[in-house]
């Protein structure tokens, strides 16, 4: 867990950090479809704040889930994983955009809305530790 200036310092717990950057990084995909410049912008912003809150909690979860004797390694094998699904994603992405076109985005939605309703699980694990 940890505070959060924009929240007045409240404690949130990285599982539910991970369900707002899903409910972010969904609806982000969800304005990049659209035809104005605005809810394209709007679409980025959300896109950079899911990432933001999501990727960080994820690698806390994995941290903590693999104790103080794996933990390094842990990190490292996702960090290095996130990095090469970078690349894939943005070679696949660019190859499906041009075939599906703006679809692509709704898929993606649908990918991360998938992920928000498998993340509650994390929410019923954490509150069980705490």
């Amino acid at each position: 867990t940890g505070t959060h200036p924009l929240l007045g310092g409240e404690k949130l717990s990285s599982a539910t950090l991970v369900l707002a950057g899903s409910l972010a990084l969904s609806a982000a995909f969800v304005c990049l479809t659209g035809r104005s410049v605005g809810q394209i912008y709007f679409g980025v912003v959300l896109l950079a704040l899911g990432n933001g809150l999501m990727w960080p909690s994820v690698l806390s979860i994995l941290s903590k889930s693999a104790g103080e004797r794996s933990q390094g390694a842990v990190q490292g094998f996702a960090g290095s994983s996130g990095a090469v699904a970078s690349i894939a994603g943005l070679l696949i992405g660019g190859v499906l955009y041009n075939s599906l076109g703006a679809w692509i985005f709704v898929l993606s939605a649908a990918v991360i809305m998938a992920v928000f309703g498998m993340s509650f699980r994390l929410v019923s694990i954490a509150g069980r530790r705490a």
